[in-house]
């Protein structure tokens, strides 16, 4: 009896033992699991969130490569009109050059020719006098662009008539005043286009100083977002391997958690069947104590 109560007891304190070690192991089974699939949310939400960067990041580093190409398009754009204008412009200044040159060219001629008639004296070629004014009168129609006839007779009968020559001195000053404000006019319209050319170029040449810096900003933005882009994605693989490892150890604890509660079940089975063979027996022993008594002195009698 003795002895099948040492057993009892000691099924007993070896039951309470495993279910002990079997909560430690559950809970320990629990905990565990639980902070892997929280790795498990963590590591695949920074591989969603990287991949997502990396997708925005190209998106914003074509723009930003578009951005620069239209800028780089739009300075040779604007380049090949500044040199077009610039052609322009010294085509347009040349012509009139030589408009205001010839006009104070026909100034000069007609001071000349004033001069000439002023000084007029029976001594006086009049061939002279009449190439003279028939200069002037030349190069009035060329700046004036206007046939203009000389008054040849005029000048004949005014070497012999003071005041046919004072008539052909006021006609020849009115020649002059006519070519002095037509040189105004030139030299108006040459320093107008000689301004509307240099604002144009200095605007133009400002734009394209801003379209090209614009441009190396892009340029440094597209590295940058290479950069982003490269690392982005080794940090996308690197939390995808945390995962599929994360995975492993997931199923790894899975299969030790179900392999230590099937053992427990086991152990729990065999020691629950040994507990209720050994308090049956202990029970028979009790109420059949006096038949195993007489049976031990039976025994004990024929072995003496």
């Amino acid at each position: 009896m003795a002895l099948m109560n040492e057993l009892i007891h000691d099924n007993r304190r070896q039951l309470q033992n495993i279910r002990k070690i079997n909560s430690s192991t559950q809970a320990e089974c629990m905990v565990v699991s639980h902070k892997l699939r929280d790795r498990d949310v963590f590591f695949r939400g920074q591989t969603r969130y990287f991949k997502r960067r990396g997708s925005v990041t190209l998106e914003e580093r074509t723009e930003a490569v578009n951005i620069r190409n239209s800028r780089n398009s739009q300075n040779t754009s604007y380049g090949t009109i500044l040199s077009s204008t610039t052609a322009d412009y010294n085509r347009r200044s040349a012509k009139w050059a030589s408009r205001c040159s010839n006009s104070r060219l026909a100034v000069n001629k007609a001071n000349a020719a004033i001069r000439v008639v002023n000084e007029w004296s029976p001594k006086s070629s009049g061939a002279f006098i009449q190439k003279s004014i028939k200069e002037a009168a030349d190069l009035y129609t060329q700046v004036k662009n206007y046939p203009l006839s000389v008054p040849e007779e005029l000048i004949q009968l005014a070497a012999n008539d003071r005041k046919l020559r004072k008539r052909l001195f006021q006609w020849l000053n009115f020649l002059k005043a006519s070519i002095v404000d037509q040189l105004a006019k030139c030299q108006r319209v040459q320093g107008s286009i000689q301004r509307l050319y240099t604002t144009f170029r200095t605007t133009v040449n400002t734009l394209r100083k801003a379209l090209s810096e614009d441009s190396k900003k892009l340029g440094q933005a597209i590295e940058n977002y290479t950069t982003l882009m490269k690392v982005y994605s080794q940090n996308e693989r690197i939390y995808s391997n945390l995962a599929d490892q994360n995975n492993l150890l997931i199923q790894a604890n899975s299969n030790y958690c179900t392999t230590e509660s099937n053992n427990f079940k086991s152990a729990q089975t065999v020691m629950e069947n040994q507990l209720r063979t050994f308090t049956k027996l202990r029970t028979w022993l009790t109420k059949n104590f006096h038949r195993v008594k007489r049976w031990l002195r039976r025994r004990y009698a024929n072995t003496q």
